[in-house]
């Protein structure tokens, strides 16, 4: 996607403002964590995915996990939701992980036999928390690697920043090509992980984003809201931040499955 792609479209006003909702009571046991786990629900939390968060989360105290859900009428809704309620906490970072994604919590098998696939062990075998951790607070967005609810389907993010926009972007990652950490456009908040300066400096840049703005004081910033019709607000929120500064990065090594026929 290009970046005239994800300027505003003069259809912005058609997308419904729900910033102005009943808030959830901020619950004071989230403090002093290094990060919480957000979890975005839909219909209801697919068992095998919840289970793989709570492996992967008992190797850590509740001095640096904390989890927390949300059920709300639309994706972007429930996400910004979520962002109030993590800026109320002092924790670093909030990590996107959707109800119906299964994670690597340091099994191998455990993850290739829940998920069906037949990922080598230093993909498979890895610590979800652990790897996403691992990045620098400088790298403010960081993205999991995962494929839209197949595996034959196209990697979740956009086609990578320069030599990485070529043709034949998932083929290429399908057969090894592109491992570490690399720059794009924008990646999926099905598994991202987002340093609390992000949202500082959107809020900071807020003259740019006038459809954010809470519509009453002390409500919630529409950080995740769709700048236009049909757009996702993944490449919504990731437009924001670059405008605002922000590198996005996609880390290539940090697998994780989207619900889907191959995984029943």
């Amino acid at each position: 996607m290009s970046e005239e792609q994800l300027t505003y479209g003069s259809d912005s006003s058609e997308i419904p403002s729900l910033h102005d909702g009943e808030e959830v009571p901020f619950d004071p046991l989230f403090d002093a964590a290094q990060a919480i786990i957000c979890c975005a629900v839909y219909r209801y939390i697919e068992p095998e995915a919840f289970e793989s968060i709570v492996i992967a989360m008992s190797k850590f105290g509740r001095e640096r996990l904390r989890f927390m859900a949300q059920e709300k009428t639309c994706v972007w809704d429930s996400r910004n939701h979520l962002a109030r309620r993590f800026l109320e906490t002092d924790a670093d970072y909030m990590i996107f992980i959707d109800a119906d994604h299964l994670i690597p919590c340091g099994s191998a098998s455990y993850f290739n036999n829940r998920g069906r696939v037949n990922y080598p062990e230093r993909l498979a075998g890895m610590n979800f928390f652990d790897r996403i951790l691992s990045h620098p607070p400088s790298m403010g967005i960081v993205g999991a690697s995962y494929f839209d609810r197949q595996i034959g389907k196209q990697i979740q993010c956009s086609r990578g920043c320069g030599s990485q926009a070529e043709h034949g972007f998932n083929d290429r990652f399908r057969q090894g090509e592109f491992t570490g950490v690399g720059e794009v456009l924008w990646t999926a908040t099905g598994g991202m992980r987002i340093h609390r300066s992000v949202f500082e400096a959107i809020i900071k840049n807020k003259a740019q984003f006038p459809e954010i703005q809470p519509i009453k004081e002390g409500g919630r910033w529409g950080f995740f809201t769709p700048n236009r019709v049909g757009l996702g607000e993944d490449v919504a929120f990731c437009y924001r931040a670059r405008k605002s500064g922000i590198k996005i990065w996609q880390d290539y090594d940090l697998r994780m499955l989207h619900k889907s026929h191959h995984w029943n």
